[in-house]
């Protein structure tokens, strides 16, 4: 059995048609790649803020699935899920180019007040759990499917960088939402025309290659 997995953020679509076995350790990409003899995911990321996103996504995946259909096979998902924190018109177009490409129908997933699954227990300490984005709700389940002990920091970095504190009894006691780095530098070019600036460089960790939506880090403590 295989699955289409989707994450619709602010600016980006990250897809993947993987295995469903194989879902929990994705590996970041930026295209379909030719992977299936090695048991690997089909997977690519698209911009949702430029004109023609329908075609784009259908694009996209008539590729996968063209790769699918052949040696060794069997990789046509039987499901789709998905989060999505875009705007409903983002998301829409890529439903419809799930749709005209034959492809199940997208189960979009939210927050819950709890989560127990598999020995992988969570609680929502939220007053109202479903504030929560669905995609910080499931990036802390993927963190502690994959560290199944201690406290954990779970960081997403995109158009907006969060940062969500996994207590040891998997208890989500709260985080913080603030821009992305695109997004402050953007802003202190407005009020600081005269900055200068310097492009830095960075490479991937262990945590990155294996965990594309939920980068976590053990932490002795949460401040």
């Amino acid at each position: 059995m295989s699955w289409l997995l989707l994450d619709v953020g602010n600016t980006a679509l990250k897809w993947a048609l993987v295995p469903a076995a194989a879902a929990s350790s994705l590996s970041p990409g930026s295209g379909a790649r030719d992977q299936l003899a090695a048991g690997q995911q089909l997977q690519g990321t698209l911009a949702i803020d430029t004109p023609g996103l329908q075609a784009r996504v259908a694009a996209a995946l008539g590729h996968a699935l063209s790769l699918a259909a052949g040696p060794p096979g069997g990789r046509v998902p039987e499901a789709s899920w998905g989060c999505a924190v875009a705007a409903a018109d983002k998301v829409g177009a890529i439903e419809e180019a799930i749709h005209a490409a034959g492809l199940p129908a997208v189960e979009w997933l939210g927050a819950a007040a709890g989560f127990d699954h598999d020995r992988i227990v969570l609680r929502n300490c939220y007053r109202d759990p479903l504030q929560l984005g669905p995609d910080r709700w499931h990036a802390l389940i993927g963190a502690r499917a994959r560290f199944a002990h201690g406290t954990l920091a779970v960081i997403n970095a995109g158009t907006a960088t969060t940062i969500d504190g996994l207590g040891e009894d998997g208890a989500f006691f709260g985080g913080v939402i603030v821009p992305g780095l695109e997004l402050m530098r953007a802003s202190l070019a407005r009020a600081r025309p005269a900055c200068r600036w310097r492009q830095a460089t960075t490479s991937p960790t262990r945590s990155t290659r294996t965990m594309p939506y939920a980068r976590a880090f053990s932490t002795p403590s949460w401040a």
